[in-house]
């Protein structure tokens, strides 16, 4: 969870920042709404994206000592009392919670549009508010006609370029990604391109004089998170467009920028699974046995790092689990409590299949600080399933 907060962070603040510098200044409204909207969902999505490394998990090709077979020194049992007393990740717990609340919101202005929409015609009067909304417009009450044909032919334009279903995308990606301040600018950013992509349509068919005193006029309003408002954004700049020069189409070679960027930002922010072994893990595979050995205190390091404990979960262990799976056997991780600093205070395995079930769960600091190893073994011509903990190295 820790790691998708900071990736998609760091993700948009990166495209953000490439926008600013080259983007924002440039006249092609279309194509920076489409680079906004695609780099916001390429944020979302790169955090989940897997990589493989170069190598392979070695398999080892020493063989298990008949002690195996035998009652190992197992580390002290541990009550059920202070194996689930902690079992709760707060940092997940408080996510969800603000998803719950964001979506309850969404439903709140949802139904509120609904109840403004619902059996009325497509141009719906209003007492103060001029906006649109799919085929629906809002045009308020009183205007004399000219004004009341511009504005009709402004949020006609927000229909036409369908900015409605990004200010709905917004607002969905708001729900999940509630954290991140980089979204809510985003947001931001897109409605003002959305009023310039209008603009730039409907001076076309009236005088640029007349809209901008038009837009002076209306420069106040309610805001309404899935309306396309007519006059609530950014007026200085809305005014100094209709009146600038288009950018040349030569400088539409920079959103080529977009591509080393992109690169960085799936180099620097997507998950990278080693193929290769990490330190501290051997496996022995073969047609009738299957034996993980980890050394907590290599894999995790002295401190008993849980950004390494996720690390590993993600990459290596995953593949372990696909080769237990592929035994008809089931290994999970039963027990993960997070201890203070950062560290990893509990683990706890289950492996499971045709000959049953065996589950342990340990306390990191003492397998780091007494050097113990963990083993997982399936031996189908043995028929055992073990879990436990061991002073020695089986595999060397």
């Amino acid at each position: 969870m820790k790691t998708f907060i900071l990736s998609s962070i760091g993700c948009l603040l990166l495209f953000y920042s490439l926008y600013a510098i080259f983007f924002q200044r440039l006249s092609f409204h279309r194509w920076n709404r489409v680079y906004l909207i695609a780099t916001l969902l390429i944020s979302i999505f790169i955090p989940f994206l897997r990589f493989p490394g170069t190598g392979y998990i070695p398999a080892v090709r020493s063989t298990i000592e008949d002690v195996l077979t035998t009652q190992p020194a197992n580390m002290p049992a541990i009550p059920d009392i202070l194996t689930h007393s902690s079992n709760f990740n707060w940092l997940a717990g408080i996510y969800w919670m603000g998803v719950f609340i964001m979506a309850i919101l969404f439903i709140i202005n949802a139904i509120k549009l609904y109840k403004k929409i619902k059996n009325s015609p497509t141009v719906i009067r209003t007492k103060d508010l001029n906006a649109s909304f799919f085929h629906y417009i809002f045009i308020q009450q009183n205007l004399d006609p000219e004004e009341e044909r511009i504005i009709y032919l402004h949020e006609r334009a927000h229909q036409q370029k369908l900015h409605s279903l990004d200010n709905l995308l917004l607002e969905l990606v708001k729900i999940f990604c509630w954290f991140n301040p980089l979204v809510y600018i985003y947001g931001k950013t897109l409605k003002n391109l959305h009023e310039l992509e209008a603009d730039e349509l409907v001076t076309g068919r009236v005088d640029k004089a007349a809209y901008a005193q038009l837009l002076l006029k209306f420069n106040a309003g309610k805001q309404h998170s899935l309306l396309n408002l007519y006059n609530i954004h950014p007026l200085k700049r809305r005014i100094h467009s209709l009146f600038t020069d288009k950018t040349s189409n030569m400088k539409k070679a920079l959103y080529l920028l977009v591509l080393p960027c992109l690169a960085l930002a799936i180099s620097s922010f997507a998950l990278i699974t080693p193929n290769q072994s990490p330190k501290g893990l051997l496996i022995k595979s073969d047609s009738t046995e299957l034996t993980i050995q980890i050394s907590l205190k290599e894999l995790l390091g002295a401190n008993a790092s849980w950004a390494a404990f996720e690390n590993f979960e993600a990459g290596s262990f995953e593949k372990i689990r696909a080769m237990f799976k592929e035994q008809g056997y089931n290994l999970t991780v039963t027990e993960k409590v997070q201890g203070s600093n950062e560290t990893i205070q509990l683990l706890g395995f289950e492996l499971k299949g045709d000959l049953g079930s065996v589950s342990a769960t340990y306390r990191v600091n003492e397998m780091i600080s007494k050097n113990y190893y963990l083993m997982v073994s399936l031996n189908k011509e043995k028929q055992e399933l073990k879990v436990h903990s061991s002073k020695s190295a089986f595999l060397k």
